[in-house]
Order: C-alpha cells, then sequence, then structure tokens
C-alpha cells in the first residue's frame, strides 16, 4: 500500500520545510546578459511607472528569445518579470491599454506555458516567487520581517509588506503540509492519536496565521493600497466597466497585423494561493462555484496537480464523522474548522478596512474621470464580499453535525485584533 508520507514533494515543486514556497532563494536577476533589457526595465518600473515613460519603453523594445534561459529558478524569474512589466504596462494608464507591446506578449505565453499557469499577474508572480530572504534570517522564516519583495510597482515599503505577508502565511502553512500526508495515512491505519496529533497542529497553524494576517496594518495603509498597489493586480476578466471588455490582445508577430488573440485573465488573488485552497480540501470542505476551480489556473501547473492528488485522497472528513463515540477528536475537528472560519472572517475584514471603506471616500478625477476601481469585484473579478462570505459560511457549516448548535471555542486562547474573538454572533451580518 502507497503511503502519501513517503511522496517525493519535488515532483510537485513543494519542500517539507517551505511547502508551495521555493525551499531555495529564487533567482534576483537573470545571469544571462541577453536579458538585461528585461531586467533594466524593471528594475526602473516605479520610476517609469510615476514618470509615466513605461509604454514607450515597453514598446521600443526588441523581441527576445526565451531559448536561453536554462533553470527552472530562471523560467520563473522571467515569469516574474514579464508579469509585473504586463500589468505595469496595461494599468498604467486612463483608460487601461488594451493590447500588449509583442516583445512582452509573446515571451511571456512562451514562459507561461512552460511553467504551466496563467500569462498575466498572479499570486506566484506577486508572492511565490518573487520574494526573497532576508540575509540575516536563517531557518525557519515564518515572520514577514524574514522577507524582501524582489519586483515592485512603487518605490515604497507598503507594497512590500503586502506581498511578505502573504508569503509568511504560505511559509507557516508549508510546515505543516507533511503532517497532511501523515493524517492521510493515519485514517488509512485507524490511528486516532496522529489524527489528533494532525488536527492540534491545524488549529496551531491556523493561529499563527490569523496573528500575521492581522499585522498588515503595521507598514500598510488603505490609502496606499487601494488608490497606488490595487490598481495593478488586477485582471482583465469582467472588467467591462474599467475598459477592457474584451479583456486584453496578446499579439504574436511584430509585423503590425492582427495575428494574435484577446484574453480575459482575473487578477492576482489569494484564492490562487495552493494552500489556501489545499485546507479545504484537506478537512473535507467542499466549497461551490467554479471560481475556486478557475483559480487553479492561475496556480504552477505541479502545485495544481498536487491539489488535485490530494482532492482523491482527501479522507479526514468521513473518518471524522464516522467516529461517533470518540467526541474528543470530533470537537478537535470542529475546532480547527472553526478556527478556518475565523481566519475568513478576518479576511472578510481586512477586505472591508482595505477595498470598501476607501471605495466609498472615492471621488471622480480632476479630468472628470471615475477612478478604475469596481469596489464590488476583488481583483480577480469577483463579487468579493459575496465570494468572502458563502467560502467562510460553507467552512463554518462543515462542523460536525452534532456539534453546529454550540460553540466549541468560545474559550479560544487567542483573539484576533482585526476580527475579535472567535466566530460569534457579531460577524453573522457580515
Amino acid at each position: 500500500m502507497t503511503r502519501f508520507c513517503d511522496i517525493n514533494l519535488d515532483d510537485y515543486c513543494l519542500s517539507a520545510v517551505s511547502g508551495f514556497l521555493p525551499e531555495r532563494p529564487p533567482v534576483e536577476r537573470l545571469p544571462n546578459p541577453y536579458y538585461d533589457l528585461w531586467e533594466d526595465i524593471c528594475c526602473d518600473l516605479p520610476l517609469l511607472i510615476t514618470s509615466e515613460r513605461l509604454k514607450d519603453k515597453l514598446e521600443s523594445l526588441p523581441l527576445l528569445s526565451t531559448a536561453l534561459l536554462n533553470t527552472k529558478e530562471e523560467w520563473r524569474r522571467a515569469y516574474v518579470v514579464l508579469s509585473f512589466l504586463s500589468q505595469g504596462y496595461i494599468w498604467n494608464g486612463n483608460p487601461p491599454r488594451r493590447k500588449l507591446p509583442v516583445a512582452i506578449a509573446v515571451p511571456l505565453r512562451k514562459v507561461s506555458e512552460y511553467l504551466a499557469i496563467q500569462p498575466c499577474g498572479t499570486f506566484a508572480a506577486y508572492c511565490l516567487w518573487n520574494i526573497g530572504y532576508s540575509p540575516t534570517i536563517g531557518n525557519p522564516r515564518l515572520n514577514p520581517d524574514d522577507f524582501v519583495s524582489l519586483c515592485k510597482f512603487t518605490d515604497s515599503k507598503e507594497e512590500e509588506w503586502f506581498y511578505v505577508v502573504s508569503v509568511a502565511i504560505e511559509a507557516q502553512g508549508g510546515r505543516l503540509i507533511p503532517k497532511m500526508l501523515d493524517a492521510i495515512d493515519a485514517v488509512e491505519e485507524n490511528d486516532t492519536s496522529r489524527v489528533r496529533s494532525f488536527l492540534e497542529a491545524f488549529v496551531a497553524c491556523v493561529d499563527g496565521m490569523i496573528i500575521t494576517l492581522d499585522r498588515l496594518d503595521e507598514n500598510l495603509s488603505r490609502e496606499f493600497f487601494y488608490h497606488r498597489l490595487r490598481p495593478y493586480l488586477r485582471g482583465s476578466k469582467n472588467m467591462t466597466k474599467s475598459g477592457l471588455p474584451d479583456g486584453v490582445f496578446y499579439p504574436r508577430c511584430q509585423c503590425g497585423g492582427e495575428e494574435g488573440e484577446w484574453l480575459a485573465h482575473s487578477g492576482g488573488s489569494n484564492a490562487q494561493s495552493s494552500f489556501i485552497q489545499l485546507m479545504d480540501i484537506i478537512m473535507g470542505i467542499e466549497q461551490d462555484g467554479d471560481f475556486i476551480k478557475d483559480m487553479r489556473n492561475y496556480m504552477p501547473g505541479p502545485h495544481r496537480e498536487f491539489l488535485e492528488l490530494m482532492k482523491g485522497a482527501s479522507n479526514l472528513r468521513p473518518y471524522v464523522l464516522s467516529l461517533e463515540n470518540d467526541l474528543n477528536v470530533r470537537r478537535l475537528y470542529d475546532e480547527a474548522i472553526l478556527r478556518l472560519t475565523a481566519l475568513r472572517d478576518c479576511h472578510l475584514r481586512v477586505v472591508a478596512r482595505y477595498i470598501l471603506i476607501p471605495a466609498g471616500k472615492d471621488l471622480p478625477t480632476k479630468g472628470g474621470h471615475m477612478p478604475l476601481q469596481e469596489p464590488g469585484r476583488g481583483t480577480g473579478g469577483t463579487d468579493m464580499m459575496k465570494f468572502l462570505r458563502t467560502t467562510r459560511d460553507t467552512t463554518k457549516s462543515a462542523c460536525c453535525e452534532h456539534y453546529k448548535g454550540s460553540n466549541p471555542v468560545q474559550a479560544a486562547s487567542i483573539i484576533c485584533k482585526t476580527c475579535g474573538p472567535r466566530p460569534t454572533e457579531q460577524t453573522a451580518h457580515l
């Protein structure tokens, strides 16, 4: 019988230490001087955006081949650089630019095909493959302060903080993956002690993620996020009101003709975090909607394959439900579910603070244009509050049937300053 704890995580570009994050620091600059044109523009991206010179730079850029990219790390670096350049080009204008320069569109699509990921700004581009390590930090790297952002749209540390908070959450979750695999084996072996050990580790992990997410406002203002950063994180899907009714045109050649195609992509979203989706899968939570499935297309191909593997192997929930006389395990499972609910409550309040409140203060620009924001939609193109509420409520409803009517976390030891106490009636209106 195959034991899941014996799976070679490297086959899925995973690490027992860092999870979906690369275990080794990413390439900070493509080593071949041939790609200096890309790297130099990316290095100057904040200045080129503020001076509105990015358009001319990219439109005069020669078309470079991807044939000189060698290692997996180099392909990832190329994807990050080209994603930042494409997002900067599209959204550094009002209205947004609807056609990418061929020198960006062609290599971006080739790199994306190699990595089995969508050719646009994604969670992988902004976070997974864009974050280096502080040179003074050893392992484990678990705090936002342990990381540095390699590419940015602005010259502000606030943008970096937004990325590194997400990466720190990923890093904390990554250590849980071997325990998840062991829990699958433990169920097959009817080893309730190992199942309890996993659930306890899951609770502790999610508590750490809540505390980290709650640190977002330490170095990120709502005004900066909403007005300066968020515009560059958006996608081209469901963006008719923002000026992209057909998405973005990706040309295939430099002939100046119409060879190419229109593509509509979602923007970068935490729903593209493989670990966030993995938590639902391992706990047996069935989230509704095509959006969750679609977000997997924005994950690196090997990560997507791992989620499919785990979905087929997930056995924890039916096992817990079968333990009708083991209230200890069932209550611990419920505690884990409600901790995950608390994380999603925290996310709801972060969205309200950083998007809904600033959107309520948004005014037309001096030129008479409405700002390029659709307050009710996330960068992924969804009705974000409806999606987040549904996801939160679906999570909470996964509690064991006998326990749904009570509140097993009234005495929770951690209270998030963003969310307040663990899920109670105070959050029912969200």
